[in-house]
């Protein structure tokens, strides 16, 4: 099974402390990549690519790394981490992770009140 997997990265203000466990912020994509991990593991995955030295990457995520020119941020607390199972079917939702200072918070309430702050 495979997913598409985007990031979105929480902005850096003097409130951020205090902003970054807040799903209701807002966010700029940062990277979208295919992925054949689902679930919670591929936003582990989306912190291991953008926060692993490169010894430490298997071949296909220093593939996503170089096809994609990322040269942004590692994913950290208080970004968002999107999973969309792939091919795309409408029956399948899209999973929202928040990066938490210890793992991740699954998004559980109602979806548009989030994808407001996230931009495309």
């Amino acid at each position: 099974m495979k997913s598409i997997v985007t990031i979105y990265k929480l902005h850096w203000n003097m409130d951020y402390i205090k902003d970054r466990e807040n799903w209701y912020r807002p966010r700029v994509e940062s990277l979208t990549y295919e992925t054949n991990t689902i679930h919670e593991m591929a936003a582990e995955e989306a912190f291991h690519i953008t926060n692993a030295p490169e010894e430490l990457l298997d071949e296909n995520q220093k593939c996503i790394l170089k096809e994609s020119g990322f040269k942004g941020t590692a994913v950290s607390t208080g970004d968002i981490v999107r999973v969309d199972a792939w091919p795309k079917q409408s029956a399948v939702p899209a999973e929202y992770y928040l990066c938490k200072s210890v793992g991740w918070e699954k998004y559980s309430g109602n979806v548009i009140n989030v994808i407001k702050y996230l931009s495309w």
